[in-house]
This record gives C-alpha cells, sequence and structure tokens, in this order.
C-alpha cells in the first residue's frame, strides 16, 4: 500500500510539473509582481497615460492609473479658422479632452516563453470631459502687432466641463524581455457618455516584471 502512496505521489507530482501552473513556475510567473506602465496611443483620439499594476495569485492583475486623451472637438465648423498672433503664431483648434483615473482588474495568460503573456482585463474609469460647442459666428478683429497682424477667430464658443464615469477595456500582451523591463501592446476602449476613445496603445513597462527563469530539467 505504501510503494502504491509514493508511486501515486510521483506520477502526480509528473503531472503537475507539466501543468500550465508549473510551466508558468519555471517561465518565472509565479509572482508576485509589480511595475509601472507609461506609454500611449493613437485611434479616435490621442492617448497618453500610466499606471500602476500589481500581479499577484500567480495570474490575477491589478492597476491603478491615469489617462488623457485629447482630439480636435468633433462639432468645429468646416470653415473655423484660428485666431492667429504675429507674435505667438495661431491658437491650436478648440479640442475634446478627457482627463480620467482608471481602476481596473484582469487575467494573465502565459505561455510557454517568459518573455511573452496575454492580459485580459478592464474596469472603470472617473473623471472629467473638457469640450466646446455653441460654435457662433463672429467678425474678425484685425490690429496691428509688433511683428504684423493680429487676427481672431471667425467663431465664438463655448467651452464646458462635464464629470464623466466610463467602462475600460484593455487586452493586451506583454513582453518583459527582462525581469525589470519590457514592453505592452493593446487595445484601449474607455466607453463613456460623452465621448468614447478607442486606441491602439504602445507602453514601457518598468519593475519587478518576472523572476529568474528556471531551467526545464
Amino acid at each position: 500500500m505504501k510503494k502504491a502512496i509514493l508511486i501515486t505521489a510521483i506520477l502526480s507530482a509528473q503531472l503537475l510539473a507539466n501543468s500550465g501552473i508549473c510551466r508558468a513556475q519555471r517561465n518565472g510567473n509565479d509572482g508576485p509582481f509589480i511595475y509601472g506602465e507609461l506609454g500611449g496611443g493613437w485611434g479616435n483620439f490621442g492617448s497618453y497615460h500610466c499606471a500602476i499594476t500589481g500581479i499577484f495569485a500567480k495570474d490575477n492583475m491589478i492597476s491603478i492609473g491615469y489617462t488623457y486623451n485629447v482630439r480636435k472637438t468633433p462639432e468645429l465648423p468646416s470653415d473655423f479658422k484660428s485666431a492667429y498672433w504675429s507674435f505667438g503664431g495661431a491658437d491650436p483648434d478648440p479640442q475634446q479632452r478627457l482627463s480620467m483615473f482608471a481602476l481596473m482588474y484582469g487575467k494573465v495568460f502565459y505561455t510557454r516563453s517568459p518573455n511573452v503573456r496575454f492580459v485580459a482585463r478592464g474596469g472603470l474609469s472617473a473623471g472629467n470631459a473638457f469640450y466646446s460647442s455653441d460654435f457662433t459666428s463672429a467678425a474678425v478683429i484685425t490690429t496691428t502687432g509688433l511683428f504684423g497682424d493680429n487676427h481672431t477667430s471667425n467663431y465664438s464658443w463655448t467651452d464646458q466641463q462635464k464629470p464623466v464615469i466610463g467602462l475600460l477595456l484593455n487586452p493586451s500582451v506583454e513582453l518583459p524581455i527582462s525581469r525589470i523591463f519590457g514592453f505592452s501592446l493593446g487595445l484601449y476602449a474607455n466607453i463613456n457618455p460623452v465621448a468614447s476613445a478607442f486606441t491602439f496603445d504602445a507602453n514601457i513597462i518598468l519593475g519587478k516584471l518576472r523572476n529568474k527563469k528556471i531551467a526545464k530539467k
């Protein structure tokens, strides 16, 4: 009986050694890990964001971050002309911006390589939306400055601010090329009632990303 139990234990250990959990451990993915993310992207908005991320219990992930999205306001009239100042040049066009903090939870899916893992995470965002509206034709006023003529815009408008809560989706692939440095590529969706943002993002990840790989025996 004792021999049977011993043989069963050895076989079970061998099966477990070949499982995904032990494979993750061999590849240095047994955590916990804490690291920072910094990057940006492009889509229907320009995107800039940063986050602090933790991986615990092997495949659970929590991220706390901040995202800033910006684009030219969609309501901008086709014949809009910015104000121009002889000393400073043209004013930027009115913009639509999202300034939001984010909290996300997700799962990590490891591969056979310690340098590649997939992440599926989502959560909530909260912050403010800034946008311009009520564009009205206006007379252009021209004045003479020290370096030439100054012109006001041919439109007037109202700048507004509104609190907003959104739903976040952020699938990505992380490439921890070393234990402390790597990259990530993914899609970032901030779905909210004011102006949803959809971008393709690239980030630098820096911190404790994985352990030293344990060679297979």
